[in-house]
């Protein structure tokens, strides 16, 4: 079983730096790995690696991530917590691109002999959900969101369980598939010794627009669909009235608000 979990590094500053072209300086931003991607990581890990890092079962964890060189000690990190090798594309060209051109970019460099792609539900910095659901489509694999938890099935297949509105569901799946974890569903492990250790030793595999053969009118803004026209940043408003540390007290005042149509905050 070889799985290729998909990482975004996203941003950590609550003020995020922009292009003049409306896209998140990512040069000048310091950049973390997205929560959703920690989970699907270690689901990854937990089917195919003990906690010594060693294999299971025949087959690989691989890591596919698209952007900067200020990613790659991020993707060290993944290979000291247990993946097998990272993959990062890195081209000036693949700037700017929407989750149409990114899941035609991501799509461009899975390796033939991959089983299952893992990856979050949603990056923190777009929250579209779309790339796990676009690449499938790509690839004509079935797509099961909002994962749970995944576990070895008697027959050969996974056990996989996943939120829904109204609850929750499990299925068992027996084919070629990406699945799209929910944040927080899985700990991430820490890096062991041994897995520092062969982090040093295994050099993050760079690829750009030439190695991919990809045109440039299909990737970055050129093959994007999509284009972000401006941006705002909302604040909430500070709330009004009095403060009382009586219970009774702010039930009435706000059984008041309540009835003037909420007007006064």
């Amino acid at each position: 079983m070889n799985i290729l979990l998909l990482v975004k590094a996203v941003p950590m500053e609550t003020e995020v730096k922009m292009t003049g072209d409306m896209n998140i300086d990512r040069e000048q931003t310091q950049l973390s790995m997205n929560i959703a991607d920690e989970s699907a990581l270690e689901a990854a890990l937990g089917l195919c690696k003990n906690r010594k890092g060693e294999n299971r079962e025949e087959g690989l964890v691989r890591v596919l991530s698209m952007g900067t060189l200020k990613m790659k000690p991020i993707l060290s990190d993944l290979i000291a917590r247990g993946a097998d090798n990272c993959m990062l594309l890195s081209d000036r060209a693949f700037a700017g691109a929407d989750t149409y051109a990114t899941a035609y970019t991501l799509a461009g460099a899975i390796p033939a002999d991959t089983d299952l792609i893992f990856a979050g539900r949603r990056a923190m910095d777009g929250e579209t959900g779309q790339v796990p659901a676009e690449i499938a489509a790509r690839l004509g694999w079935e797509l099961i969101t909002n994962v749970l938890s995944v576990a070895h099935e008697e027959g050969g297949g996974l056990i996989v369980r996943r939120m829904l509105d109204s609850g929750e569901e499990t299925l068992i799946l027996r084919e070629k598939a990406v699945l799209s974890f929910c944040e927080y569903s899985y700990h991430l492990r820490l890096p062991s010794i041994r897995g520092r250790r062969n982090a040093m030793k295994t050099e993050v595999q760079v690829l750009d627009a030439a190695a991919l053969t990809m045109k440039a009118e299909d990737i970055g803004m050129k093959g994007s669909l999509t284009k972000v026209i401006s941006s705002t940043m909302f604040e909430t408003g500070k709330r009004k009235g009095k403060r009382t540390g009586d219970a009774a007290e702010a039930a009435e005042d706000l059984k008041s608000l309540l009835k003037k149509g909420g007007d006064e905050r």
